[in-house]
């Protein structure tokens, strides 16, 4: 039986990076070549020793960019962290991180950028969402000029933005993503990156 599953999930890995791969082709992203490396800021998604199940490059509404599934692991849980990481030069932000307090994945917990924020006057708006910074001061001055409607597409989906240096990272904490909805994904993605940029 064990081996049976494990021969599952190694077709279905095979078969998802391909399509991963091929729907990425469409949206002007190329899988990682020999020789090719990503770089990559050191947010709270991400570590030294980050490992990989597929990577694409490309540029996304005109900044370079990339999609991957970084794997998640603690003990015996595990998932694929499907991810957009968008590069702008003209900025270097602080560290910090928006997300929904409300979305758990698993037994793993969600590593933050520490306490958590209050923006003056946006309680409302920001409803679910949690804010932490490097720079507290900077990071409440940044969403405080952010409308409604950013907020709520973001609890909506359930997503989280980490920036820092010229890098920002989108992703829905847990989601791994399937190659039929990886194109909404994607260009939903790069309008958050978009609309945090024009913050900044």
């Amino acid at each position: 039986m064990v081996a049976f599953v494990v021969i599952i999930v190694v077709l279905w890995d095979k078969w998802r990076k391909k399509a991963i791969i091929e729907v990425g082709k469409s949206l002007g992203l190329h899988h990682l070549m020999e020789g090719e490396k990503l770089s990559y800021a050191l947010v709270p998604l991400m570590n030294k020793d980050s490992k990989f199940f597929v990577i694409l490059l490309g540029y996304l509404n005109g900044y370079e960019a990339a999609y991957f599934d970084r794997v998640i692991a603690a003990g015996k849980d595990w998932f694929y962290q499907s991810t957009v990481m968008v590069k702008n030069p003209r900025v270097n932000i602080p560290m910090f991180q928006l997300k929904s307090r409300l979305y758990m994945m698993q037994n793993i917990t969600q590593r933050t950028c520490g306490d958590a924020l209050d923006v003056p006057g946006r309680k409302n708006d920001m409803g679910s969402l949690r804010l932490s910074a490097q720079d507290p001061q900077w990071a409440m001055e940044r969403f405080s000029g952010a409308n409604p409607q950013f907020f709520q597409k973001l609890q909506k989906g359930h997503w989280t933005i980490e920036g820092f240096q010229n890098s920002l990272f989108i992703y829905s904490w847990g989601r791994t993503i399937y190659p039929r909805k990886m194109r909404d994904f994607v260009r939903e993605a790069g309008e958050i990156a978009t609309e945090m940029y024009a913050l900044l």
